[in-house]
């Protein structure tokens, strides 16, 4: 089977960037500002909008978290 057919996650931002008040920590430790001015160079994954809210596939958070380590 092909990745591509493989079930992701959906990540809301609060997943992504944490959320101190929901005890969540954050996968990427950054502002909101800097998260969507990584989407708007091309470096970070651009959301998904689902009924109105925005999600990220957790496999292409997984990679930038990983190009950010090398």
């Amino acid at each position: 089977m092909s990745n591509f057919y493989k079930k992701r996650k959906l990540l809301r931002l609060r997943d992504i960037l944490g959320c101190q008040k929901r005890g969540i920590q954050p996968i990427v430790p950054c502002s909101k500002t800097k998260w969507y001015g990584q989407i708007r160079k091309g470096k970070a994954p651009k959301c998904v909008r689902v009924d109105g809210s925005s999600y990220w596939y957790d496999n292409e958070v997984d990679a930038y978290v990983e190009s950010l380590r090398k």
